[in-house]
């Protein structure tokens, strides 16, 4: 039963990321290979505001702020050059991005590993396997995100014929 849940939990995690990379595609019309980049930043400044006294969840609401204006200043310097251009471009210039921001962390933070408790601690017990409450909740917020993206993308993806 763990290692089943923890192939769900594994299974959820790289859903969430496909469909990161593929709103951004659906949005902006290039491949963006910076988005692993962005989620790093986001992480990066979540676990500095966690290690000076924030919590978890303040600091996650920050962590998005900071990471929409990192690409909202890459999106005005870079991105939007590359609208109307081949795939060549945009996979070069984005790569370039990601290389760019990973670097930049890397001298900001170091290159050591750290953790942070997850916000939600506990467990619970199925057949008598103990699951915890933080990767069940994110295995059932990425099945609800799959779901409401699904519907969404149903309601206004639909070519009309005619």
């Amino acid at each position: 039963m763990t290692l089943l849940f923890d192939i769900t939990f594994s299974v959820a995690v790289f859903v969430l990321t496909a469909l990161g990379l593929l709103v951004i595609l659906g949005l902006m019309s290039i491949i963006n290979l910076a988005h692993t980049a962005f989620m790093a930043v986001a992480v990066f400044v979540e676990v500095a505001l966690i290690q000076v006294g924030w919590g978890f969840w303040p600091a996650a609401a920050v962590a998005v702020c900071a990471t929409a204006a990192v690409g909202a200043i890459v999106e005005m310097t870079v991105v939007q050059r590359l609208y109307g251009k081949t795939i060549d471009d945009t996979i070069l210039a984005t790569w370039g991005v990601s290389v760019v921001l990973v670097q930049t962390l890397a001298l900001a933070f170091g290159r050591t590993t750290t953790s942070i408790a997850p916000p939600l601690s506990g467990s619970f017990s199925v057949m008598g396997e103990l699951i915890p409450v933080y990767r069940a909740f994110l295995v059932a917020a990425v099945a609800v995100l799959v779901i409401g993206l699904a519907a969404a993308t149903g309601k206004t993806g639909k070519a009309e014929s005619g």
